[in-house]
């Protein structure tokens, strides 16, 4: 079992690791980090898992939890590590905005669909 490690440890690590694979992130300051689902949740979560990340659920389950909900949480170091997916606010913005379903609401939709395969 491997030394706890302060937040800004773990928070140096992840961005480490984001930036080497090139993975568009964010990181906030409760180990909160904001990754896009729609076309990278899955190099962002073997990324992740290279920083230490771990996740009780298989990931499938973390797709369908962050098209669901927009996040999921893991842990590194045994600190808890929040990563939120956007998609979710970036659909619901789009309806306030113009109303009803559009070109960029279809959009969002098949990548959804991609996402899900289909369920």
């Amino acid at each position: 079992m491997s030394e706890p490690q302060t937040a800004a440890e773990v928070a140096r690590a992840l961005a480490d690791v984001l930036d080497r694979h090139g993975i568009p992130y964010a990181v906030g300051g409760a180990i909160n980090v904001f990754v896009s689902p729609t076309d990278q949740l899955s190099a962002a979560l073997a990324v992740l898992a290279e920083a230490g990340f771990l996740v009780h659920e298989d990931e499938p389950a973390l797709r369908a939890r962050a098209i669901a909900e927009g996040q999921f949480q893991g842990s590194i170091g045994g600190l808890r590590v929040d990563v939120f997916v956007p998609a979710i606010f970036v659909r619901q913005k789009l309806i306030e905005l113009v109303g009803a379903k559009d070109e960029r609401l279809a959009a969002l939709d098949e990548n959804e669909q991609d996402l899900t395969g289909g369920c």
